[in-house]
């Protein structure tokens, strides 16, 4: 599941990390309802500025689903009909990573 907001436009400036849109923790179940793998966002991350417990993250890697954050160019893709893949660098230990994300439109 990607979140198309057209936060990423803000790139590069000082609003980026503010205030941008997030999931309620209602959406975050809702989503962790259904067998995705992942969730993506053209924003800094999935839950508020300066939230210090994380709900959204605990909520969908509670249940297996991994974040994908700072996506960009997701307006590009269609709607539906397209495979997207990310491939992060393998960090012992860590949890977390960049990644090469990519839309494959056939």
């Amino acid at each position: 599941m990607l979140f198309c907001t057209g936060w990423s436009q803000l790139w590069g400036t000082p609003v980026y990390y503010e205030n941008y849109p997030v999931p309620d923790e209602e959406s975050a179940e809702y989503l962790a309802g259904f067998n995705i793998k992942g969730v993506g966002f053209d924003t800094p991350g999935g839950d508020k500025v300066g939230s210090e417990t994380l709900p959204v993250h605990r909520i969908l890697l509670g249940h297996d689903i991994i974040l994908i954050e700072n996506l960009t160019n997701l307006r590009i893709l269609p709607p539906t009909g397209f495979t997207f893949a990310c491939f992060p660098l393998k960090i012992k230990n860590g949890d977390g990573s960049p990644v090469r994300a990519v839309g494959i439109i056939p």
